[in-house]
């Protein structure tokens, strides 16, 4: 799963992210990228054109994106209120969770104190 950071790394070329992006395609893993980490990575870094670029990974096989309108119901209300509102937070945990997924993230802390076990990887 890829949080914001992991996105703006995409976006600014990042090499970390390029290697993430080609090992998934090599050993045919999935990237989750829940749509509304996608639109905060795109306003992080307009000047970069993020748009094309996000287009472009959104493009690749083995890119899933995932709209807001699964992250609903009592679990995924008391993620955003342990998360002081915020609704991304929760989302990604509640993806994650549910998959059993590791989240690229340079917000590892404030994402493990509403999951204590989720597995994190910094980006």
């Amino acid at each position: 799963m890829l949080d914001i950071s992991a996105l703006v790394a995409f976006v600014e070329g990042n090499e970390y992210a390029a290697s993430v992006r080609a090992m998934a395609e090599r050993t045919g893993r999935t990237l989750l990228v829940p749509l509304p980490a996608l639109a905060a990575a795109a306003q992080r870094r307009p000047a970069l054109n993020p748009r094309a670029r996000l287009a472009a990974l959104l493009a690749e096989p083995m890119v899933v994106a995932v709209d807001g309108a699964v992250a609903q119901g009592p679990l995924f209300d008391r993620l955003v209120s342990r998360a002081s509102g915020d609704r991304l937070a929760a989302m990604v945990v509640l993806l994650a969770t549910e998959r059993g997924w590791p989240v690229l993230t340079d917000r590892g802390e404030s994402l493990a104190r509403l999951r204590p076990d989720l597995l994190v990887i910094p980006s």
